[in-house]
């Protein structure tokens, strides 16, 4: 898998934490930037362990089997699981969930942590297909922590002006971003 795919990846996944921080930034009076700063660092660690976790566990079959059979049965199987992803995220775009949007200014960072737990399934799933897929770790890791920093940045401040309207479209942006993914793996791998 090449580097352009995997930021591609890195990019869809990280929309679903850019729909939880708007929700976070719409109700802020104000933009602490030692918040922003720990809320990058929770993000990006939980993203990183998961993604580590799930390539962990895509190596096991490795060991067991070894045959071309079982090498192209996996390749599969990630575009499987990105498709999966992408379509859970279209979901949740076209759910209409209410939202209360008041005032609260804390961080908590118990919640920052859940959130950020939450949100790495869909990278420990995604780490699951690199993992299949034989993509290198390090790239994965480097692709995933940039862009979960970037993405918690932009939606802190995105809620924060425009409130938590976008959440939606965020969710169906990074939907169809994987979803091209798993045609592109399809495609690619077939």
């Amino acid at each position: 898998m090449s580097l352009i795919e995997i930021i591609w990846i890195s990019i869809g996944l990280s929309l679903d934490i850019f729909a939880v921080m708007v929700c976070k930034g719409a109700v802020l009076s104000k933009i602490p930037t030692k918040q922003v700063f720990k809320s990058c660092a929770i993000f990006a660690i939980w993203q990183v362990i998961a993604l580590i976790l799930g390539d962990l566990i895509a190596i096991l079959p490795d060991f067991a089997d070894k045959s071309q059979k079982l090498a192209h049965t996996l390749e599969m199987l990630s575009g499987v699981i990105f498709a999966g992803l992408g379509g859970i995220m279209i979901y949740k775009g076209f759910s209409k969930k209410p939202f209360l949007e008041k005032r609260e200014d804390n961080f908590f960072v118990k919640i920052l942590c859940l959130w950020a737990l939450l949100t790495s399934v869909d990278a420990f799933f995604a780490g699951i297909g690199f993992g299949f897929l034989k993509t290198k770790l390090l790239l994965e890791g480097i692709s995933v922590m940039i862009t979960t920093i970037i993405v918690v940045i932009l939606g802190l401040y995105t809620g924060y002006r425009f409130g938590f309207e976008h959440k939606n479209k965020a969710y169906i942006l990074g939907g169809i971003l994987l979803l091209a993914a798993s045609i592109n793996v399809f495609i690619k791998y077939f």
